[in-house]
């Protein structure tokens, strides 16, 4: 698939950082949105938390929570009992395709 690539057993969409990132940029609501914790980035595998974190820090490093930003990033499973005002969901596959 376009923009997928191998990360140990998962895998990491490119394409879906990319336009995650666009939407922090260029959104009217979300580029301009300062409230703390507003914003709450989930994905289903933690090699992808990995790869948006280093992207945040590349070119949105005032943003990130750890900066005392307002955009937060975690699993699906680690976001249970988190809330924000804005989730955005940003999605990879497995190495299968499929249910067996």
């Amino acid at each position: 698939e376009a923009g997928e690539e191998d990360c140990g057993t998962s895998k990491v969409n490119i394409h879906q950082i990319a336009a995650m990132y666009s939407l922090l940029k260029n959104d009217p609501v979300l580029a301009r949105t300062e409230e703390k914790d507003s914003i709450l980035i989930c994905t289903f595998y933690k090699p992808q938390v990995d790869l948006i974190e280093a992207m945040l820090e590349e070119f949105l490093p005032k943003r990130r929570k750890e900066n005392k930003g307002n955009v937060d990033v975690s699993t699906v499973d680690a976001s249970q009992g988190k809330e924000a005002r804005h989730v955005i969901l940003v999605t990879a596959r497995t190495k299968e395709v499929g249910f067996t």
